[in-house]
Formats: structure tokens, sequence, C-alpha cells
């Protein structure tokens, strides 16, 4: 497999002649817009035991030919996702059931860099360098789902007042940046529209979601989740599969 990796890349860096591909004459613009159901959030760093994670992200492109099979451009998108985990606290007078939630929608916006690969006049090949900057603001919400603490309303009990239903919400910002590569293939239906499909291959990644001063959670709580994230990683199509579908416009 990293045989395989490096010389797509290779083939990538090089453009090698066997792999020219050709655009129409007269077409030196690119435009494209794809979706993705499998965004970039992995769920458990935020909930480590999260049971629902929706995440979805609309990416479109718009570029240049700086040559018959190389295409330069600037990227906008958005990105939402949710989570959700089930939190039981015990303690020696109560358990209780939580809901937890994270919410967000995340502006995007970057720089791309496409390499076409002609397989035939309909089929092409396309690998893409890309580099994507992402910033939102989100909800933390917790709501009480259950408890049962029957010492609390027992004499010299703690009488606290539990209400079902009850949440508190917290504002979650977020800001995140990727780099690496895709692939994919496109098929042309007429000389200028293009149903495309892509795989990301590789992305590194650094990401930071924290609350704003004052609105930090009590990490001494048995409810506390891991919320407030820092830091940087490394991914795979192996370990994390991003598939992205859509069209392009030749213009």
């Amino acid at each position: 497999m990293k045989r395989v990796l490096f010389l797509m890349i290779l083939m990538w860096l090089l453009n090698l002649p066997v792999v020219l591909g050709q655009t129409p004459t007269g077409k030196n613009w690119l435009i494209s817009s794809e979706i993705s159901p499998t965004s970039r959030t992995n769920a458990y760093k935020k909930l480590p035991q999260a049971q629902s994670d929706s995440n979805w992200e609309w990416r479109n492109q718009f570029g240049k030919f700086i040559s018959p099979n190389l295409a330069v451009g600037v990227s906008a998108g958005l990105r939402t996702y949710s989570i959700s985990e089930t939190v039981n606290v015990v303690d020696s007078n109560y358990s209780s059931d939580y809901l937890a939630t994270v919410d967000n929608t995340l502006w995007q916006g970057g720089v791309f860099l496409t390499r076409f690969f002609s397989l035939s006049p309909q089929w092409k090949l396309q690998s893409t360098l890309y580099g994507t900057y992402e910033q939102g603001r989100g909800d933390y919400d917790v709501e009480l789902l259950d408890y049962n603490c029957s010492a609390c309303f027992s004499p010299g009990g703690q009488n606290r007042n539990f209400a079902l239903g009850s949440r508190f919400e917290r504002e979650l910002r977020e800001r995140n940046f990727y780099t690496g590569v895709d692939f994919g293939a496109s098929y042309l239906l007429t000389p200028s529209v293009s149903l495309q499909t892509s795989l990301n291959l590789f992305q590194f990644e650094t990401f930071e979601s924290f609350f704003p001063r004052g609105q930090q959670l009590n990490p001494d709580r048995a409810s506390y989740r891991p919320i407030e994230q820092q830091g940087n990683g490394f991914s795979t199509f192996i370990n994390r599969p991003i598939v992205h579908f859509g069209f392009s416009l030749l213009l």
C-alpha cells in the first residue's frame, strides 16, 4: 500500500508524459461542488463514548488551468456535525443519566492544486493537494434524562432539587487547519460537465475547540466531558475514510 501511495504522489509531482490529460479547447476555468457524509470530526475526541455521530461537508472550488492538466485555485465550504453521548453518574447517594450533545457549524476557506490524468475521452483521474482553514461557533448541551436519589429527601438528606429535562448550555468555538491529498475520478457527461468522486488518501491536521472565557467546565465533576481539545494529528483513508461526491464545470 505504501508503494502505491508513493507512486501516485511521484506521478503527480513529476508530471509524467504518459498520464498527461488534455482540457477541451478554450476551457480555462474549473468550478466544482461536492458533498461528503463523512467529515473530518472524530467523535471520540470530544465525547469518548459517542452513540450518535452525524457529519456533513459541502465543498466548492474555483480554479484556473495553468497547463492542460494542472489547475490551481481557491476553495470555500461549510461543515456541520452533531455528536451525542449518554453519561451515567453514580455516587454513594444518587445516580443520574445525562445526554451530552455537541453541535457545530464551521465555515471553510482554502487553496488547492489539482493534476488530471487522462484514461479515455470520458474518464479522468485527479490528484488534489489542498490546504483548508475552518472556524465556527456551536453549542455544548447537557440535559438531565433520569435520576434516582432515595436519600435526597430523607431526614437529614441533602434535599437536592432535580428537574427532569433541565439542562445547561455552553457556546463552543472551534478552529482547525487541514492539509493533505485527495485522489479521485471524474466522468465527462458533456465536454463541460463532469460527475466526480474523491477519497482522502492522507491528511495532517491541527485542531482546537474551546469555551469562551468564563464558561469553562469543572473537570472534577463526574459528568465532565473532554470537549475542549487542542493538538494535531495524521490520518489516512484506512483509519478515517473521507469521501466526496459532486460535479465540475469547465468554462
